[in-house]
């Protein structure tokens, strides 16, 4: 099987409402969630949860539920990494999901690589935590926008408009989604005590202003990019 395909079968059912059965284990999660995607050893592929993981339900005596680290896809089957307890092996389930459109896959990358970069930009805990929380926002606003990553048209330039017009306008849109569904906790926690003060919250509106931006900017960078459109 093709590899791409096998990710984006997991993945896909991970985010289903069934969730994806490895073995005689069902893993599930919810979006908005963030993940990283890697080639490991021997050609095996990790996919390594890094925000909001799935779960797996374990019955040993009782049935436990149990964090998912991430998962190695190998050729013949995967293994699961559970948090605190033994890995798990697994063989491939037969119904698999036809790999429709490569963007699924390929946006799921891309916000893996922003993730990444969120760790190279922002040195402490604080920034990196609120600029992946406003990442997983502008993930769920492309995905709405391209029906669950299924169609991405709407990102293209209509005939007759201005490139760099159209762009702006996206970028606005997907930043007015970002401020608008933000966590008032997430923000006061970033803000931390200046919440009290009002000249030092200004300044932290407009920091958090420009890390909006720049993550829109890349989301949008990387999605034009392969539209072989113009770079924002």
């Amino acid at each position: 099987m093709n590899e791409l395909q096998r990710v984006y079968n997991v993945l896909t059912q991970i985010y289903a409402n069934k969730g994806y059965k490895a073995g005689k284990y069902i893993i599930k999660a919810d979006l908005p969630s963030v993940s990283k995607i890697s080639l490991g050893y021997n050609g095996a592929i990790d996919i390594d949860f890094i925000d909001n993981a799935p779960v797996v339900k374990v019955k040993k005596f009782i049935t436990i539920t149990i964090t998912v680290l991430g998962i190695v896809l190998k050729h013949d089957g995967g293994i699961i990494k559970l948090n605190k307890f033994p890995d798990i092996s697994f063989k491939y389930n037969d119904e698999l999901l036809p790999l429709t459109n490569s963007y699924i896959l390929e946006t799921t990358m891309y916000f893996s690589q922003i993730n990444q970069d969120i760790d190279k930009r922002y040195k402490t805990e604080k920034d990196q935590k609120f600029a992946k929380k406003c990442l997983q926002l502008g993930e769920e606003w492309t995905r709405i926008v391209s029906g669950g990553f299924s169609d991405f048209d709407r990102f293209k330039v209509p005939a007759g408009s201005n490139p760099k017009k159209y762009k702006k306008k996206l970028a606005s849109e997907c930043k007015k989604y970002i401020k608008d569904n933000l966590d008032p906790e997430d923000t006061i926690k970033f803000i931390g005590v200046y919440t009290f003060l009002w000249v030092i919250p200004f300044a932290l509106q407009i920091a958090i202003s420009v890390m909006i931006s720049w993550i829109v900017t890349k989301i949008l960078e990387k999605l034009f990019k392969h539209l072989d459109e113009t770079v924002l």
